[in-house]
């Protein structure tokens, strides 16, 4: 099943960067600009780290992550991006309002599971409410 969560505010920059399909354990797609999942994940900017520029969309497999974490992944990136990564402010230390609003419905299992993935793909300190 594919997912176009591909970020509106990137087609208003002038990145040059390919798309990568992210790929999760249970075959959700996911379409992200490289040069933002590069900025937000280490292990994807390894990942793709030497990879010719090119037009075509890199699949990259995200293992042991359901396609509803990666989902969360990807509106919580998205956000972040936006607003701080754009902007070239640095984020706010801790919890903000948002991400209060964003996981007020969570359950342990959902928490556990976002932190786990974001922890393995070093996504840039969501798992410690710091950017």
């Amino acid at each position: 099943m594919k997912k176009d969560l591909v970020f509106p505010l990137v087609e208003a920059t002038s990145l040059k960067m390919p798309f990568l399909k992210l790929v999760s354990e249970d075959n959700e797609e996911f379409l992200i600009d490289a040069q933002v999942a590069s900025s937000v994940s280490k292990v994807i900017a390894n990942m793709i780290e030497g990879y010719p520029v090119e037009e075509k969309e890199e699949e990259v497999p995200i293992s042991n992550v359901t396609g509803k974490t990666l989902s969360l992944i990807m509106k919580w990136t998205e956000h972040y991006y936006a607003e701080y990564i754009l902007a070239g402010i640095d984020a706010p230390k801790g919890l903000t309002e948002w991400d209060s609003d964003f996981m007020a419905e969570w359950n342990l299992e959902t928490i556990f599971d976002v932190f786990k993935a974001c922890i393995s793909f070093l996504w840039h300190d969501i798992s410690s409410g710091n950017y």
